[in-house]
């Protein structure tokens, strides 16, 4: 493929690669994991090669297949044209799965070598860009990449010189590059030092304006909204394979005041004890826990073929306090703010 060739999207009159997209990922530190994986996969690939075993048709079929249903690619003509606007080729929508086939397989024999010896060059770079592309991480690289343009305007804003050290030692820090060897890399990436520094200056942008966006005041603002969504839940459950068993553990637990463990245990079936934010459930669920009390049990649910018994252990209220809570309020906050600014201002081609 030919990344730079292939627009990702546009900002006001100035349109953004995909390959611009991967490289600002690579700015940032954000594809090592993605080098990690697409490595151990080729590990795997290659070890299935040397022993001479062949692939499983048809559950490498199955993967295709569920991709072009979350996709919603009906039909041949849909997914061509899906692959076209990335740049993608037939032969590589088939190496992706084979590959995901092979690390499935085998991935508890063969090692994660991780990304050290990854070659982060131009068709290093492109082989990243596919594999994004395909896992689905490309959406989230490109709306990082999009939220510092918001945030600059469309355009690298003018370097403070007061923070451009500190900006250039986190690059070095979380990209692991030798600062003696920056112009290789940038080389390698087929970029220069004007690209470099306009990269440290929407990073110095971007990072004032979210330090703005989330100030005390915003967040607390933001956490009073919030407060079902981000309620922290603890739920014991116990999983049946039929409606009929799980009706009878829920009397059994109700009316004689068993404890939904012990039916779990004189029952076999799956017992978990699990912390939840609200709102990672599906909204009826939501409305449930938050309808009964502390320590109730509740009726039999269905879910994806099984049935299930839950009971409320606890439920707190989310505080600044916590670390896990600000993250996600945090990760709201910012998705509502640049969601707003860049509703006008981005279009999107490939996400």
């Amino acid at each position: 493929m030919n990344s730079e060739a292939l627009i990702a999207f546009s900002v006001g009159d100035s349109d953004v690669s995909i390959g611009e997209v991967i490289r600002a990922a690579f700015f940032r530190g954000e594809l090592k994991a993605c080098a990690s994986g697409l490595m151990w996969e080729l590990a795997c690939e290659a070890q299935a090669a040397e022993e001479g075993l062949e692939e499983d048709e048809a559950a490498v079929g199955a993967m295709v297949d569920q991709f072009r249903y979350e996709h919603d690619l009906e039909s041949a003509e849909e997914a061509e044209a899906w692959l076209d606007a990335r740049g993608l080729s037939a032969e590589d929508f088939q190496a992706y799965f084979v590959r995901s086939y092979w690390w499935k397989t085998l991935k508890e024999r063969v090692g994660a070598d991780g990304a050290d010896g990854f070659e982060f060059d131009s068709d290093g770079l492109e082989a990243l860009a596919a594999e994004a592309l395909m896992s689905g991480l490309f959406a989230r690289l490109a709306v990082e990449l999009a939220r510092r343009l918001i945030a600059s305007g469309g355009s690298a804003p003018e370097l403070d010189g007061g923070f451009v050290i500190g900006e250039r030692e986190r690059f070095f820090a979380r990209t692991g590059v030798d600062p003696g060897a920056l112009s290789t890399c940038l080389s390698d990436l087929d970029r220069d030092g004007t690209w470099f520094e306009s990269m440290l200056a929407l990073e110095l942008g971007y990072r004032k304006r979210r330090d703005e966006v989330l100030s005390p005041e915003h967040l607390a603002q933001a956490l009073r909204s919030a407060r079902m969504p981000l309620s922290r839940l603890k739920i014991e459950r116990v999983e049946f394979d039929s409606l009929d068993a799980a009706r009878e553990a829920y009397l059994v637990a109700t009316e004689d005041a068993m404890s939904l463990e012990d039916v779990a245990r004189e029952t076999r079936f799956p017992f978990e004890c699990q912390e939840v934010f609200a709102e990672d459930l599906n909204e009826r669920e939501q409305q449930r826990l938050f309808c009964a009390k502390p320590g109730e049990i509740l009726a039999p649910t269905a879910d994806a073929g099984l049935y299930i018994v839950c009971r409320l252990v606890q439920r707190d209220e989310p505080v600044l306090g916590d670390a896990v809570v600000m993250s996600r309020l945090e990760r709201r906050v910012l998705n509502a703010h640049f969601s707003e600014m860049g509703s006008d201002t981005v279009k999107w081609s490939v996400r």
